[in-house]
């Protein structure tokens, strides 16, 4: 019975496996599949994608990519995105390791590519973070709009051919024109090119143009007119010759112009911006281009610049040597180059070096490594590129070449294996070993990814076998004993298909200098260690590297923070600890029952460490602080690229705010899941009238930010905890267009700041809402109010603000009270003591404890030597704040932190026999009110409540206060 069970479930389990094989067998890979929203693109469909969709971006990836997972995680949160907001744009992933032919059709070396697809033109997607779908949203979002965008005005016109200096510019009168729709087509085919159209007669007047057409207006040279047959790839050929000068100097302006121009030979000059035989090459440059054109394109390479470096480096040429002459034929890899043989340059040389390049008649020029004399008699032959194809076509044994790299660590070791394996099989008769240098010999299409590179050619047919082991002695032994085929040494047949498509392309492309096109690799030879570790370590590589160069960019960041922070602040004071144990008559702290009054007097000029919450708390809001600071510094490129509108937009809608533009009913802001939409290029006519930034973190560095707002009319800063008086400073440069603003609830704004709001010419509406803190505000509201006549100040009760200036000037007309030029406001006692009242002074919290308080209030006096009437007068004006601050209070109010400080000073003092004055005595809960007390100090009640009366009564007019 169990046989039978045994039987029958193999029979089910072949059933069904023969049923899944064949049906994985007819699934047509032609047609269009997804999965994950994503589309699949295979070597069938591909070509059936772009052409279903306009809009397509695609990733190439491959299996066990460590770079390409993050990528594929991305996609699918960006094709979730698309698909609920019904957007014409797709997301399509194809797998480069099962779909070989899309390797050599779609990319070259670098694995993950990025390419976007629209209208079927190709756009590579190499400036933006590629996994993180928010930033791929946006920029597939601007390359999807249309390209070219209308002109209104002749001032917008100059604009943007200022801008650009040569400029593709349609004129046509009827909207509906053909050559128009196909200058819009050809627009979209161009990446960083701006193209613009106009139906404006007086732009045509402008530009003296009689005719409609599509036109190359240029800065510094003449208009040129289209006079072709009006299809695409005529005018988008005509537009990329004509957007170009003459001899244009390489660099992000020009570079895409240059590559996508059909003139694929190209005369290199090389030199450094600063020689000073600059100029008179130039000249040389352009006689000689005017002779070549459309045969040639002469370019100028900067090689003092950045950009210069990857040419330098492709021509094997030193700064030191420059200038050079090359030219390069770019019709497909490897590109070949060729030298001249003159040093001088010259037009007349140039121009036959050119011409003799036509003709056929240069050699292509490869750098080779200088052979020694010895180099076919050492144990490890020496080969150089010259000799490299002509060496192994007459090899009549195993040939084993180590490609390798002087300056890389692991090819020095592999070179020492490699030197140790030749005097092992130095008597070997069919079996050589050579090695090949990379870096003295020019193999730009032939060196490998992982190096340094074993390939073994066999005698007869020049099969090539590839190791691709551990590059051990051992292995490499074992390797070469096989003559590339032991199967018991730990190796096994690859299935990375990819991997040997690879090599097999590169090994193919570095014969193709030479008469060598026998070349056959045999896939199912190649060495592969079972642990894959060989294969991986690349990927690993570039994911450290990733990783330390975010450590570095980390660190970076941080210098530059401290950079910029550091000049904005004082170095705060060294924190020192409380001083002696046994002071004074050398008693211990138990012993004296607590720190004397006396010897926490001596000691409060020094600071203490206060490790209690509300300190941590003030540090962690100060770090905070300088790191808003840091975030919200003004980025010139951000203006640059974006303008200051749009700068502006992005600025304050990431920190949380909202903007309006004009013409647009709608508020931008962060929705729900953090997202927002705002375009990522410099637009014409876009202009913002709105800021909405209440209840942000927005500070005086942000205000920066908002620079050149030409037609701002709102502004809110409501609840912003950072605006302060510094910020209204920033003000003026709204004076011309702001007509509201909303400051309510901004605590740290005072009089000062407020009055500075006078600048503001069109200002039609204030709003002052919960701004108890700003002293004498009626008064500063009044003043702007006369000041701005249109000014219409909301949210302020100006009675009651009123009666609280007349409250101060009360206060400071009394004879005992000083003011001081900073706006403190003293009581100045019979010893000329001043004891502070009111002001800016900053102040430092009381810690104590009940068994031993310590003060280190800078605040903290003795009772002023005045009659008591009078103190208990100037601290009923003060609303009680001149007891709570002699107390050591450092707010000026009664807390329960205060009250223990003074419980224990009194049981101190009546320890001590010590007198205490009352104004030093703790709060009791059956205690005399203030009142009662003034009236055991034998003040007239009369005079009180005429001046309680005085007080409470409304100011009818605000002139009183002037």
């Amino acid at each position: 019975l169990l046989t039978a069970m045994k039987f029958s479930s193999f029979i089910i389990i072949f059933t069904f496996a023969q049923l899944y094989k064949t049906s994985s067998a007819s699934v047509d890979k032609s047609e269009i599949t997804e999965r994950d929203n994503i589309l699949v693109a295979t070597d069938a469909n591909f070509d059936k994608i772009i052409n279903t969709y306009d809009f397509v971006l695609t990733a190439f990836t491959m299996d066990r990519c460590g770079q390409c997972e993050p990528i594929h995680e991305a996609f699918v949160k960006l094709a979730r995105i698309l698909k609920e907001r019904s957007s014409p744009i797709r997301v399509a992933e194809a797998n480069i390791t099962e779909e070989e032919e899309l390797t050599g059709k779609h990319i070259k070396r670098i694995i993950p590519t990025l390419k976007f697809y629209k209208k079927r033109h190709e756009f590579m997607v190499y400036d933006v973070e590629k996994t993180n779908p928010w930033k791929l949203l946006e920029w597939v979002e601007n390359k999807a709009a249309p390209a070219a965008f209308e002109i209104f005005t002749v001032l917008q016109a100059n604009s943007h051919v200022d801008e650009n200096e040569i400029a593709p510019f349609a004129f046509f009168k009827d909207e509906n024109a053909n050559e128009l729709a196909v200058f819009k087509e050809v627009a979209d085919t161009f990446d960083n090119v701006k193209f613009a159209y106009t139906f404006n007669p007086d732009v045509y007047k402008a530009y003296k143009i009689q005719k409609d057409g599509i036109y190359v207006i240029k800065v510094a040279d003449d208009t040129e007119m289209y006079k072709g047959n009006g299809t695409i790839e005529d005018i988008r050929s005509w537009i990329v010759m004509n957007s170009l000068p003459l001899v244009p100097t390489y660099g992000a302006k020009y570079s895409n112009l240059i590559y996508e121009s059909p003139l694929k030979s190209h005369v290199y000059l090389m030199i450094r911006g600063d020689d000073e035989d600059y100029d008179d090459l130039k000249i040389i440059m352009q006689k000689a281009a005017v002779h070549f054109k459309n045969k040639l394109m002469f370019v100028i390479i900067d090689g003092s610049t950045a950009d210069a470096h990857s040419y330098l480096d492709f021509f094997r040429l030193d700064q030191a040597n420059l200038p050079e002459i090359r030219i390069c034929n770019l019709t497909e890899e490897p590109f070949v180059k060729y030298k001249p043989d003159f040093e001088i340059i010259t037009t007349d040389k140039l121009k036959q070096f050119a011409s003799d390049y036509l003709d056929g008649k240069l050699k292509p020029h490869i750098a080779s490594q200088e052979l020694p004399d010895d180099w076919n008699n050492k144990t490890v032959r020496v080969l150089s590129i010259a000799i490299f194809d002509d060496y192994i076509k007459n090899s009549t044994t195993y040939l084993a070449i180590c490609m390798h790299k002087p300056s890389n660590d692991e090819s020095k070791t592999m070179m020492k294996h490699w030197q140790k394996l030749g005097e092992l099989f130095k008597n070997a008769t069919d079996l050589v070993l050579a090695s090949l240098d990379c870096e003295a010999n020019e193999v730009e299409f032939g060196v490998f990814d992982i190096t340094p590179t074993v390939v073994m050619f066999e005698p007869v047919k020049k099969a090539a076998s590839i190791y691709s082991g551990n590059k051990t002695f051992e292995d490499l032994r074992l390797f070469l004993d096989s003559r590339g085929l032991n199967s018991s040494s730990g190796y096994a047949e690859t299935d990375d298909n990819y991997f040997l498509q690879k090599s097999a392309v590169k090994l193919r492309n570095m014969m193709r200098f030479f008469d060598f096109e026998n070349v056959i690799l045999k896939h199912q030879c190649f060495a592969y260690q079972q642990n894959q570790r060989s294969l991986y370590f690349w990927r690993i590589f570039r994911r450290w590297q990733e990783a330390e160069k975010a450590l570095v960019e980390a660190e970076q960041t941080k210098k530059s923070q401290r950079a910029y922070i550091g000049p904005l602040f004082l170095t705060p004071e060294v924190e020192k600890f409380a001083p002696p144990g046994k002071d004074p008559g050398n008693l211990t702290i138990a012993e004296k029952g607590g720190m004397s009054y006396e010897t926490a007097n001596k000691y409060s000029k020094y600071r203490y460490l206060d490790l209690s919450p509300s300190t941590i708390r003030q540090f962690y809001r100060y770090e905070n602080l300088i790191n808003l600071q840091y975030d919200q510094r003004f980025l010139p490129e951000r203006h640059l690229l974006l303008g200051p509108d749009l700068a502006a937009a992005h600025f304050i809608v990431h920190r949380g705010g909202a903007v309006k533009f004009f013409n647009d009913s709608r508020w931008h802001r962060v929705n729900n899941k953090g997202e927002y939409i705002l375009p990522g290029r410099k637009l014409p006519d876009l202009y913002i009238e709105g800021i909405d930034a209440s209840n942000t973190a927005l500070m005086f560095e942000g205000l920066s930010n908002l620079v050149n707002l030409e037609k701002i009319r709102f502004l809110s800063l409501k609840n912003c905890e950072y605006v302060n008086d510094w910020c209204m400073s920033q003000m003026k440069q709204f004076e011309n267009t702001l007509e509201f603003l909303d400051l309510s609830y901004c605590s740290k704004l005072t009089a000062d700041g407020l009055s500075a709001l006078s600048c503001l010419k069109k200002l039609k509406y204030l709003r002052l809402e919960g701004l108890d803190q700003v002293k004498n505000i009626g008064v500063v509201a009044v003043r702007l109010e006369d000041t701005l006549p249109q000014l219409q100040v909301v949210g302020l009760d100006y009675e009651l603000a009123l009666a609280n200036f007349g409250k101060d000037l009360k206060l400071l007309s009394h004879e005992n009270v000083y003011q001081d030029a900073k706006g403190n406001a003293f009581l100045k006692d019979n010893l000329d003591e001043l004891y502070y009242l009111a002001g800016n002074i900053p102040e430092q919290a009381s810690l104590a404890d009940d068994e031993m308080p310590i003060f280190v209030s800078q605040i903290r006096k003795d009772v002023p030597c005045l009659p008591d009437d009078v103190i208990e007068e100037v601290n009923r004006l003060s609303d009680g704040k001149l007891k709570h601050l002699l107390a050591g209070s450092p707010s000026g109010e009664w807390s329960q932190e205060t009250e223990r400080v003074l419980q224990v000073e009194a049981r101190r003092a009546a320890d001590e026999n010590r007198f205490l004055h009352s104004f030093l005595m703790p709060a009791r809960p059956g205690g005399p009110t203030w009142k009662e007390r003034v009236q055991q100090l034998a003040v007239k009640m009369e005079i009180l409540d005429k001046e309680d009366v005085l007080l409470e009564q409304p100011k009818k007019s605000p002139t009183v206060v002037n």
